[in-house]
């Protein structure tokens, strides 16, 4: 196997090494306590930027005025908190924003599509913003309802965008170390990541891959269709 430069394919000398990946740390009373307000920081320190880049003519958003987006996996503080701030304020005076998330309920993801929700009440978006955390679905009751929340925000067509990030931490079996840098309380130290399950492959092959591209063929169904030259 030819030899990779890359600086995650050989453990740094002298560095101690735990085998096996990163997990959810449970966050402490105080971390909790303080989502709401660190949700709001987020989302303004997105749009702050989304601002400056707008007056430097960096790009324009008006192509986005009058249309409807359902964006899955656009809640936290990555791009799909980024894009569906920006989208949610080119919208304001038409159109229409559905979000869809699965976020666990004591977490920045969660926290931010509580304030967009808020957002657009104050702002008097009304039924043109929908805020789901049940996920995406190709039938059934929580199909059926993200397709009436379309309806009811007026939509046809539909400009669909996935930033749903569901992988998990590890190798696919067969292919070669990598070693990642981390922290402990004992200080820094190197992850030797392990090869994921089979159960763990699937489910991000599900979420990530076959869910994302099947959702959008189920919109006919629904009497709704992608948005023919946009992305989705």
């Amino acid at each position: 196997m030819p030899h990779s430069p890359s600086p995650f394919a050989r453990p740094q000398p002298g560095l101690r090494i735990k085998e096996g990946a990163p997990w959810f740390r449970r966050l402490s009373k105080e971390e909790i306590a303080s989502l709401p307000d660190e949700a709001k920081r987020v989302l303004k320190t997105i749009r702050q930027l989304q601002v400056e880049l707008a007056k430097a003519d960096t790009y324009d958003l008006r192509w986005m005025e009058g249309r409807h987006f359902l964006l899955a996996g656009a809640t936290g503080s990555g791009l799909g908190g980024a894009l569906a701030t920006m989208v949610l304020d080119s919208v304001v005076s038409s159109g229409s924003v559905t979000v869809i998330a699965r976020d666990l309920t004591r977490s920045i993801g969660y926290e931010t599509g509580s304030a967009m929700q808020a957002q657009a009440e104050e702002v008097g978006m009304g039924r043109r913003f929908h805020w789901f955390n049940d996920g995406l679905a190709l039938e059934g009751k929580v199909f059926d309802t993200i397709v009436s929340a379309l309806r009811e925000a007026g939509a046809d067509r539909v400009v669909y965008i996935n930033t749903v990030a569901a992988a998990s931490s590890g190798l696919l079996p067969g292919y070669p170390p990598v070693f990642v840098k981390d922290v402990d309380e004992n200080g820094l130290f190197q992850w030797q990541l392990s090869p994921l399950s089979e159960q763990a492959i699937e489910a991000t092959r599900l979420i990530m891959g076959t869910m994302a591209i099947a959702f959008p063929a189920s919109m006919p169904r629904a009497r709704l269709r992608p948005r023919d030259g946009m992305p989705h």
